[in-house]
């Protein structure tokens, strides 16, 4: 008796997560979030756990749709992937200020600057933001990377002056005064 092996290959369909991330991007650029998320949410855990342009996407999608907690999550994880995407950062801060979580933004927006210094955009709305907090120091370097933006030298210029004013103004309420308080008794 003869025994014939058979042996059988077990063909695995591989996923193109490239491919989808690019009719996904498609969609959503038509206005198709949903379309979009569709596309890659059932491989984002499985194939597309550790691709970062999937998760990238997939939040630009959830983000578009309102899901603002989903989107953070998943901005959160694409920058796992990859920390040096300056347009994941300023998303993830716009979605932040949106929610008034202001800290937070001002985070990405300064995290969006650190990996792209030519990012006006991320510079304006860290500019918008510190003003509104009174954050000086990111307010000055916003500025400082708008100069040569329409308006943006004068904008720096009329801060500068503000800030001289504002200081020279504390001084004077505080001419005579010792620059310390004397020590109380015990």
């Amino acid at each position: 008796e003869t025994v014939v092996e058979i042996h059988e290959e077990i063909i695995v369909p591989t996923i193109d997560m490239g491919s989808l991330c690019v009719q996904a991007t498609e969609l959503l650029s038509n206005g198709d979030a949903k379309g979009a998320l569709t596309i890659l949410k059932e491989h984002l855990h499985g194939a597309g756990a550790q691709h970062f342009d999937s998760w990238k996407i997939a939040a630009g999608a959830m983000a578009a749709m309102g899901l603002d907690e989903h989107s953070i999550s998943a901005y959160m994880h694409a920058l796992s992937l990859d920390g040096t995407n300056a347009k994941c950062y300023f998303n993830l801060g716009a979605l932040h200020e949106r929610m008034e979580n202001n800290e937070a933004a001002t985070k990405c927006f300064v995290s969006a600057l650190q990996h792209d210094p030519t990012y006006t955009k991320a510079a304006s709305r860290l500019a918008k933001i510190s003003e509104m907090t009174g954050d000086i120091e990111n307010l000055l370097n916003a500025r400082r990377m708008l100069i040569e933006q329409d308006g943006g030298r004068d904008s720096l210029a009329t801060l500068l002056v503000e800030l001289a004013e504002g200081e020279s103004t504390i001084l004077e309420n505080t001419a005579g005064l010792p620059p310390t308080i004397p020590e109380g008794p015990d």
